[in-house]
């Protein structure tokens, strides 16, 4: 492992804290153990890794971003609750959720965790695993990181969260976020070109493809920042999608009481149809962007439950 991707003098992120990780918890809120919030199938993600069957989704605790507006606030914290897994029972845990029929193994805010990780990941190879592994990130990246992923990484699901410095600092008080992210994810693009099998979906009744390398840009549109949302989109259509990445707008945020102005209220239905109209019109068959629902409170995830999402939606696997 290189001393980019070592617990001492932690770099494993773009906060580069320093901290000796073997002996004292990082800005992540992490020490050199991995911690895992919640596994099992997961069928709410894109189509094209949730399928039919399932994502094996892996939420770690902690997180090295810390958005303000957190939507999974109860275990990206420091002292959240979690089950500390050795590399040989992350491996173990892979295995498992493939048995289980999952489509891939998609590994939630791994970057905390990211030396122990690819260690379970090439342990779990070497034992059976054959199903794509999904990076689920919030799309704050260092190059060094991501070129030791690529190695374990078939498919990276990253946010491209604002591409405003301003908003940037003020969410989450990292104003090289849009600069680093867009560097990530551009690195992300040229490692993993697009690969996708055709495919029945059984559980939605359609085609659609299935994914089984490529990139997929996620953006959550936050209340009071359609501009930011829109030039989030027009970066993606200039720099992600000529190398091959995938869109996917979330429309489904959920504020908390606690939260100042505009965060502490949902999108306007103005604000959501924008957006969507905007997508609509490029005429783009493989962007992703969710239906309104009227119960959307109920997708707010409680990691205190064996099944944290809405009934129908995941099964828990351990």
């Amino acid at each position: 492992m290189s001393d980019a991707l070592s617990y001492a003098d932690c770099r494993l992120c773009p906060r580069a804290c320093g901290v000796d990780r073997h002996t004292a918890a990082g800005l992540c809120g992490e020490t050199e153990t991995a911690r895992v919030a919640w596994s099992g199938l997961h069928f709410g993600e894109e189509p094209p890794i949730s399928a039919a069957e399932g994502s094996g989704t892996v939420f770690f605790c902690g997180c090295n971003l810390g958005c303000i507006f957190c939507q999974n606030r109860g275990i990206s914290r420091p002292h959240s609750q979690g089950r500390v897994f050795s590399e040989t029972e992350l491996a173990a845990l892979f295995l498992r959720l493939q048995a289980a029929g999952a489509e891939n193994v998609n590994l939630v805010t791994g970057t905390p965790h990211a030396p122990l990780i690819i260690a379970a990941l090439k342990r779990a190879k070497a034992g059976g695993l054959t199903i794509p592994v999904v990076w689920n990130s919030s799309g704050y990246e260092t190059l060094e990181t991501i070129a030791a992923l690529n190695a374990v990484v078939d498919i990276y699901l990253a946010d491209f969260k604002t591409a405003d410095r301003k908003s940037a600092q003020q969410l989450f008080n990292a104003a090289d976020y849009p600069k680093t992210a867009a560097a990530a994810i551009r690195a992300m693009c040229l490692a993993k070109p697009p690969l996708f099998a055709d495919f029945y979906n059984d559980r939605l009744k359609l085609f659609h493809p299935l994914m089984k390398q490529g990139v997929i840009v996620r953006h959550l549109a936050l209340p009071g920042a359609a501009a930011d949302s829109q030039t989030v989109i027009d970066r993606y259509e200039r720099d992600f999608r000529p190398l091959g990445a995938v869109f996917s707008l979330l429309t489904d945020y959920l504020p908390f009481s606690e939260l100042p102005p505009p965060l502490n209220r949902r999108l306007s239905p103005s604000e959501e149809t924008i957006l969507k109209e905007n997508l609509i019109q490029k005429g783009w068959d493989d962007c992703f962007f969710q239906e309104s629902e009227e119960c959307a409170v109920d997708w707010t995830p409680d990691f205190t439950r064996r099944e944290p999402f809405p009934a129908g939606f995941s099964k828990a696997v351990f």
